[in-house]
């Protein structure tokens, strides 16, 4: 039986591992800890530079994150991860407590994104192409709750019809406000288990997801 993709990845998820070595952007020193990451997620057009400047030190907002994920997981369809295991981590790693609160930098989703797709795609199928349906893990999310316009929109919409976003994720009100650890994880996570049942002939059981947010300790 092909190994629960949501399993595989909570660890490190939760975690927030990283990864290292070079890259051309111009403000990424080639012996940045996250300097592979960013090369692989701008790569797969999942995060960019725009003029070849990457800003990895600035704080991600909801809009960015919403953009962010849905490329991420559209870049996991297409079959352009690939599967090997993500480096060991090199950079100090924080309590899981401070991380959790703390507002998240584009070189750590960059380093997450990069882990975690090197790690969901171990589990899912070599295909691509074919799809299975949206989760039943994840609620459908009403039209009235996505936003009617903005940057965000068509990502969103995306998320929300595949079933890889929870109805009362925070990221529905894609602000500039940036978002914290423990808002990435409850994000990614969902992702990655709307994901797998798309891609997948073995959709995760509810109980494998957990809780919905709204009813996880500290909500």
């Amino acid at each position: 039986m092909r190994p629960s993709v949501t399993t595989a990845v909570a660890a490190c998820v939760l975690a927030a591992s990283f990864s290292q070595s070079a890259i051309a952007q111009s403000d990424v020193p080639a012996s940045h800890w996250a300097a592979t990451s960013v090369k692989t997620v701008i790569a797969r057009d999942v995060m960019d530079a725009p003029g070849g400047r990457f800003n990895g030190g600035g704080k991600v907002a909801r809009i960015e994150l919403a953009n962010t994920l849905a490329r991420f997981a559209q870049a996991l369809e297409k079959g352009g991860w690939s599967g090997t295991a993500a480096s060991p981590a090199q950079k100090k790693q924080p309590s899981a407590a401070a991380w959790e609160s703390s507002a998240v930098t584009r070189y750590e989703l960059a380093a997450l994104l990069d882990r975690a797709g090197r790690n969901i795609a171990q589990g899912l199928p070599k295909a691509v192409g074919k799809t299975f349906g949206a989760s039943e893990a994840l609620p459908s999310i009403p039209p009235d709750k996505l936003p009617k316009s903005g940057p965000a929109r068509d990502s969103l919409a995306f998320l929300a019809k595949n079933h890889m976003i929870w109805p009362n994720s925070p990221l529905l009100n894609p602000t500039s406000a940036p978002v914290t650890g423990k808002e990435v994880v409850t994000a990614l996570t969902s992702l990655i288990a709307g994901v797998n049942d798309r891609l997948t002939d073995e959709p995760q059981n509810r109980e494998d997801l957990g809780a919905p947010p709204s009813h996880q300790r500290g909500k």
